[in-house]
């Protein structure tokens, strides 16, 4: 036995009241002029790294993190800035072992 406000096969209820849905704002508690506070990244700590010609002999000098390659070469008193893109940090650790190689 159906109520009278059932729904339809339609999908509408049998008495004639409409239902609106009221949209949610993800933001309800700011003013339409306020921006959202910023998301804040939780910064990666870097590896620390005793032996980093063993990464660079077995080819496995990619898989490190920007921080680890900035942390070592600092710790090797490589001046690099925390905007070089990963590639120049690699160039620098192979510049590094190339140098003090000879």
């Amino acid at each position: 036995m159906m109520n009278d406000t059932s729904l339809c096969e339609n999908g509408s209820t049998n008495d004639d009241t409409k239902v609106e849905k009221v949209p949610e704002h993800r933001h309800s508690s700011l003013d339409s002029n306020e921006t959202p506070p910023k998301k804040i990244r939780k910064k990666s700590e870097p590896k620390i790294i005793d032996d980093m010609k063993e990464y660079l002999d077995s080819d496995t000098l990619q898989k490190l993190t920007t921080t680890t390659l900035r942390y070592w070469l600092k710790q090797h008193q490589v001046h690099c800035t925390t905007r070089e893109k990963k590639d120049d940090l690699l160039q620098k650790v192979k510049q590094h072992f190339e140098k003090n190689e000879v």
